[in-house]
């Protein structure tokens, strides 16, 4: 995967160079049942991450928040911040969704260059 190859370079530090790496990551593990969106103002919580991606419920017949992704830099940004940036995007779809049941699980991937956090 050549977006993949172009992070390992350590003279691109930019935050685009990660962006281009994550969205590549992104069309190889989420499959055609999911729509991703890049930079959506998310109305809850007023937020707006690098990517949105919702899965498709058959069962209620819509998309449904399932993933926030959010990128920067290899230089100046920690993963604190990036957290701290998407916790209430999170939150809010927790919270909020119509579609909010025991089975119904948000996720957040932060990415900092060649550095990838998972969280539930």
């Amino acid at each position: 995967m050549k977006s993949i190859t172009r992070i390992l370079d350590p003279d691109y530090t930019q935050e685009h160079r990660t962006g281009s790496a994550t969205l590549g990551l992104i069309r190889h593990y989420f499959d055609n049942r999911f729509v991703v969106t890049a930079e959506q103002i998310q109305e809850l919580s007023n937020r707006r991450p690098d990517f949105s991606i919702e899965k498709y419920m058959p069962l209620f017949d819509k998309l449904i928040p399932y993933c926030y992704v959010e990128i920067k830099s290899v230089v100046n940004s920690n993963f604190g911040n990036i957290m701290y940036q998407l916790s209430d995007t999170l939150v809010a779809a927790l919270d909020y969704s119509a579609y909010s049941t025991a089975n119904h699980s948000v996720f957040m991937i932060d990415m900092k260059g060649r550095k990838i956090a998972f969280y539930m």
